[in-house]
């Protein structure tokens, strides 16, 4: 996983992630304005990553959080050379993205027929109602390293209409294991995300028992007796400090606290036969020349949940880092995600304390 635009000050810009996972190429989550530049370098550096994007998913529509999608097309329409068999890219979000996402399908044919280059058929991009996404990126190829094996989304507390967090589950074809990572997009703290996200982790759980999603109520009891394969990572924004939770409040964004206290809870509901990897941190406010306030430490978040009684990964805390811009974490395996969170909260700590100095 690729993050971009989670930084405060100037060096910051909106948020994204790019999720990458092996089978059908990566996933994006989020395309905020000033996030897209960072990753398009780093995609067409790479490899063909983005005209091998599996699908772009808007949290809602609130310009930091898809104005960047007429970069990232144009980027991958650039990077296909003039392929006639690259599909549309599915989008999915909003209703009121399905309008635009049109009319950057005949920008971007305009712009590239000006440059001499050939328009691209078919159109750059399919919108996609949420009931229709998950099938377009969900991949089982046995064959891949990592595949997306389920999508969903849920509504959240902001302060627009329609807008939602999501979670996707990808499956590692070698050890079976699977790493579930919810993601809030723009949200006060929401029970009905949480309670979402731990309903998909627990279906994962089920889903390493028996093989197959479902109604496997049965396999989800047989799940405690199976090793603990599947983890889960949770990525909330945190747009203010807690010295700020007014201005939380009043425009229905999370501090750096609730957000820690969201992945709390959710570790603390975790069920038998899952770990819990950490939360990362994003989103954070421009208004800040550096990062924000230091979260609560694994003890502080005692407070909220007797963070002993977690089933936690190896680093054995409750890790918690930022997602600023050019983080890469490694989702497969679980213990190599495990191992990077814990190096990185730390570094994360580090910085925090020498910012107050």
């Amino acid at each position: 996983m690729w993050c971009a635009g989670g930084g405060p000050g100037g060096g910051g810009g909106t948020a994204g992630c790019l999720v990458s996972v092996g089978a059908g190429g990566p996933v994006r989550l989020g395309p905020g304005a000033s996030a897209e530049a960072p990753v398009g370098r780093a995609a067409t550096a790479a490899t063909d990553a983005l005209a091998g994007l599996a699908g772009v998913w808007v949290s809602h529509m609130h310009a930091d959080h898809h104005t960047g999608l007429l970069s990232l097309l144009w980027y991958r329409a650039r990077a296909a050379g003039g392929r006639h068999d690259l599909p549309p890219l599915p989008v999915s979000g909003p209703p009121a993205l399905g309008p635009l996402v049109e009319s950057y399908n005949a920008l971007i044919v305009a712009a590239m027929v000006a440059d001499g280059a050939p328009a691209p058929v078919p159109p750059p991009a399919r919108f996609l109602p949420p009931t229709l996404f998950p099938a377009a990126i969900v991949h089982g190829s046995a064959a891949a390293p990592t595949a997306v094996e389920a999508f969903t989304q849920c509504a959240v507390n902001h302060s627009c209409r329609d807008a939602y967090g999501c979670g996707i589950v990808l499956r590692h074809t070698g050890t079976s294991s699977r790493i579930v990572v919810a993601y809030s997009g723009d949200t006060r703290p929401c029970p009905s995300f949480e309670a979402t996200m731990t309903a998909l982790t627990r279906a994962a759980v089920a889903a390493t028992a028996s093989g197959y999603y479902g109604h496997v109520a049965a396999a989800a009891a047989a799940a405690v007796a199976v090793a603990p394969r599947v983890a889960a990572l949770l990525i909330h924004e945190a747009t203010f400090d807690d010295d700020r939770a007014a201005d939380a409040v009043a425009k229905m964004h999370a501090t750096v606290g609730e957000a820690v206290a969201c992945g709390a809870r959710m570790a603390a509901a975790l069920p038998s036969g899952a770990t819990w990897l950490g939360t990362l941190l994003t989103h954070f406010s421009q208004r800040y020349p550096a990062l924000p306030a230091p979260p609560p430490t694994a003890a502080a978040a005692a407070t909220v949940v007797d963070a002993a009684a977690v089933p936690v990964a190896p680093s054995g805390s409750l890790a918690v880092l930022a997602g600023l811009d050019g983080l890469t974490l490694p989702l497969a395996p679980p213990s190599a995600c495990a191992a990077a969170l814990a190096s990185g909260a730390a570094g994360y700590a580090a910085a925090c304390a020498a910012a107050a100095e």
